[in-house]
C-alpha cells in the first residue's frame, strides 16, 4: 500500500501572537492565521484529498476546513493529533517559563507537570497513523491538520530523523500554515518534502 500524507500546521493564533505556551490549550486563529491557512490551501491547489484527520483543537479544525474548501472530504477529528501537552505550563507566557520548558524538553517529559512525555506522544501518534492506514485505500492522499511541536515528534518517530536538521531552524518549529509531505510505502514511512512555509512550498529547489 502506498499513501501520501500532507501534514499542515495550523495558522497563527492569538496565543502565538502574544507569546503564551499553547499546548493542549486552545486559542483562535488571528487574521494572519486565517491568511496562513489560505496560503496553505493555495500551495496545495490541485491536490485532491481522499480523507483528512484533524486535531480536535479549534485552530487546527479551522485550518483544515479552509484547506478543504470545495472538496467533499470526510474528516476524522481526533485527540491523538492534539498538540503536545505541557501540563501546568500551558497558558503561561513563554518568557516566564522558558527555563522550565527547556529543562523538561531535554527529557521529552512533562509528565511531572501533568503533561505528555515521549511514550504518550508515541502511543497517540502511532494509533492515529494506524487508523489512517486501516481506513484508507492504496493510492489515497490524506491531510493531517495538527501542530508545531507535534511535527517534531512525527519527524523523530516516523522517520528516525533529527527534526532540528530536517526543519532547518534553531527552534525546529514548522512555520504557521507550514506543510510537510510524506508517504507510507508498503512497510515504512518516507519523508518527501521537509516542512516549509506555504509560500515556499512550491518553490523550485525546495526538497
Amino acid at each position: 500500500m502506498y499513501l501520501t500524507f500532507y501534514y499542515v500546521r495550523h495558522g497563527e493564533t492569538f496565543f502565538n501572537q502574544i507569546g503564551r505556551v499553547q499546548g493542549s490549550c486552545d486559542s483562535p486563529l488571528t487574521k494572519e492565521g486565517i491568511a496562513d491557512a489560505y496560503e496553505a490551501k493555495k500551495a496545495l491547489e490541485g491536490v485532491k484529498f481522499n480523507r483528512a484527520y484533524c486535531s480536535t483543537c479549534e485552530r487546527a479544525i479551522d485550518t483544515a476546513h479552509i484547506i478543504l474548501e470545495g472538496q467533499a472530504v470526510p474528516i476524522t477529528y481526533t485527540k491523538d493529533l492534539k498538540e503536545f501537552d505541557f501540563g501546568k505550563l500551558d497558558g503561561c507566557f513563554i518568557e516566564e517559563v522558558r527555563e522550565e520548558i527547556e529543562t523538561h524538553k531535554r527529557m521529552d517529559d512533562f509528565s511531572d507537570l501533568g503533561g505528555d512525555n515521549l511514550a504518550s506522544i508515541q502511543t497517540k501518534l502511532f494509533r492515529v497513523m494506524e487508523q489512517a492506514k486501516n481506513e484508507s485505500e492504496d493510492g489515497d492522499t490524506i491531510l493531517l491538520a495538527a501542530h508545531g511541536t507535534l511535527c517534531r515528534y512525527v519527524i523523530r518517530l516516523l522517520f528516525q530523523l533529527d527534526p532540528y536538521e530536517v526543519i532547518g531552524n534553531p527552534k525546529a518549529l514548522i512555520p504557521n500554515g507550514g506543510i510537510m509531505k510524506f508517504a507510507w510505502n508498503e512497510d515504512h514511512y518516507e519523508l518527501l518534502r521537509r516542512p516549509v512555509s506555504p509560500k515556499d512550498y512550491n518553490k523550485q529547489g525546495v526538497i
